[in-house]
Order: C-alpha cells, then structure tokens, then sequence
C-alpha cells in the first residue's frame, strides 16, 4: 500500500507540475493571440528558454481554444449577422448585400488555409521536427513580418471598411492567412497586414481577420 502511495504522489507532483507549464502556455496564447505577433512562436520560445522544449504542435492548436472561446464571446452579434448572411444566401441564392458578403468572403478565405493544411498533414510527415520550427528561423520569419505589417501600416490607403467588402477581398486575404501554417508567421499578423494593403481601415480590418480566424483556429 505504502508503495501504491508514493507512486501516486509522484504522478500527482509530475502532472501538477505539467499543469503549470500549460497554465503558464496559455496565458501566453491569450496575451500574443491578440496581438500581431506569432503566438505559436512565442508558446515554443518560451517553452526552449525555459528548458522544457518544444511543446509540439498539437499542444499549442489545442491551447488556441480559449482564443476561439474568446473571440466568439467578443463577436458574437457580428456571428450572428455572418451565420445569417449565409443562411440567406443558402436559401434566397443572393450575394448582394454587403452582410452577405462579408459571410462569403468568411467562408471563401477560410478555403486557402483548409487547403495548406491539409497538404501539410499528408505529405510532410516532418513538418513537427522541420528546421522551420527552428528558433533562427522563427526569429527571422517574425522580423520579415514585421518589416512588412510597418510598410501596410505606413502605405495603407485605410478607405475600405466591411460595408464594400468583396468576396475576393476575403480570399486574397484567406491566402495570406495561409501562411500562418509556417510558425513566425502570425495569423492575425499576416491577415490584418493583408487587409491593410487593400486598404483597409484599421478597425474594419482587425474585426474582419479576427471573424476570419474563428474556422480557422477552431479547425486547427
């Protein structure tokens, strides 16, 4: 029995300690998610720093989903108006009207990332271990990403806003969003830069990629 016992407290101490680690994890998702930074990146820098290594990449998809909780508690009237667009246009066959759009444009730029990902899971079997996931190569991924959200930010004319959004727009962006597969790259970095270079007004843009994210994160 006293055997039984101490194996027992060992496992308890083992998992209470790995319970901090993922506490620790997720408070860093939900601080970088926001932001447009790579909160993939900063979950496995951190987690090398700290010595604990890599934490993998089904850890840090499942972590994401206090964001979606999140961001679905923070859009959910904007989710509302998106679910009945498409029902609409499922229904009445009508693209017209700019909340109908912007549920296409949802939709279709949700495409590109399905696509990407599903590519990777069944033809890089070593995409866990690829010297993508590196440290170097995830600092210089986030230093490129910088480099460009500084050019939309300067550039950017900031005129388009949800209310004449096209379904391209939303793919065009959905492409960019693609590339978040590859960490450095943030999702919300990316896109938001995306939508920028459209020309996007800061608020319309942030809204949209954040609407955009919700499928995405949510199927990751």
């Amino acid at each position: 029995m006293s055997f039984a016992f101490m194996k027992g407290f060992v496992l308890a101490l083992v998992n209470f300690d790995e319970c901090w680690r993922l506490l620790l994890l997720g408070i860093i998702q939900g601080i970088t998610e926001f932001l447009p930074i790579s909160s993939t990146a900063h979950i496995k820098v951190i987690s090398v720093i700290l010595g604990w290594g890599d934490p993998g990449v089904a850890v840090s998809a499942f972590i994401q989903i206090g964001s979606v909780i999140a961001v679905i508690t923070y859009f959910w009237g904007d989710l509302l108006d998106v679910l009945a667009g498409i029902s609409k246009i499922v229904i009445q066959r009508k693209f017209r009207d700019s909340k109908k759009q912007l549920s296409m444009s949802i939709v279709v730029g949700t495409m590109p990332i399905i696509f990407v990902g599903v590519l990777v899971k069944l033809f890089w079997s070593g995409y866990e271990t690829s010297p993508l996931r590196s440290l170097p190569s995830i600092a210089f991924v986030s230093i490129v990403m910088a480099f460009f959200l500084a050019i939309a930010e300067k550039f950017g004319s900031r005129t388009k806003t949800e209310a004449n959004i096209k379904i391209s727009d939303g793919f065009q962006i959905g492409l960019a969003q693609a590339l978040a597969i590859f960490p450095g790259v943030s999702r919300s970095g990316i896109t938001i830069t995306a939508a920028l270079l459209q020309g996007w007004e800061r608020d319309s843009a942030a809204r949209f990629c954040f609407l955009l994210g919700i499928p995405a994160i949510t199927l990751s």
